[in-house]
C-alpha cells in the first residue's frame, strides 16, 4: 500500500508540474525501483530493462529535432516529430510482442537459471479468449 501511494503522489506531482523532462525522469525512475523490486522476477526485469532503453533512446533523439524553424514550414516539424513517435511505439510494440522469446534466447545464450521462470504475462495475452478474429 505505502509503494502505491508513494507512485500516486509521484503521478499527481508530475501532472501538476507537467515538464516533460521531469515526466521522462520519474517514469525512468519508476521503472527503476520496480526492477529493484522484483529482481527475482525475470519478466518484469526485462519488461523494465526494454522500457527504460526505449524511453531513453526516444529522448535522447528528440534532443536532435528541431521543434521550430524559419526554413522549414511547420507542418513538416509537426509530422517529423508524430513520425518519430510512431516509429518509437512501433519498436517498442515489437519488442513487448517478442519479449518472451527474446528473454529465452538471452537466458538461453547465457545458460541462466531463470530460463523456466520466463513466460508471458496476463497482459501479453490478456482478451485473447475474447476477442476471437472471425
Amino acid at each position: 500500500m505505502k509503494k502505491f501511494l508513494l507512485l500516486l503522489i509521484g503521478v499527481l506531482l508530475t501532472i501538476r508540474i507537467d515538464i516533460p523532462l521531469v515526466t521522462a525522469a520519474f517514469t525512468i525512475v519508476t521503472l527503476i525501483s520496480i526492477y529493484f523490486f522484483n529482481r527475482d522476477n525475470a519478466n518484469i526485469i526485462h519488461i523494465c530493462i526494454g522500457l527504460v532503453a526505449v524511453i531513453v533512446i526516444e529522448r535522447l533523439v528528440f534532443l536532435i529535432i528541431p521543434t521550430s524553424s524559419d526554413t522549414i514550414a511547420q507542418v513538416w516539424i509537426n509530422n517529423t516529430i508524430f513520425l518519430t513517435h510512431f516509429v518509437f511505439d512501433c519498436i517498442l510494440l515489437t519488442f513487448l510482442i517478442f519479449r518472451t522469446s527474446l528473454s529465452r534466447s538471452y537466458c538461453m545464450k547465457y545458460k541462466s537459471e531463470k530460463l523456466q521462470t520466463i513466460v508471458m504475462i496476463n497482459a501479453e495475452v490478456a482478451g485473447q479468449e475474447h476477442y476471437k478474429w472471425y
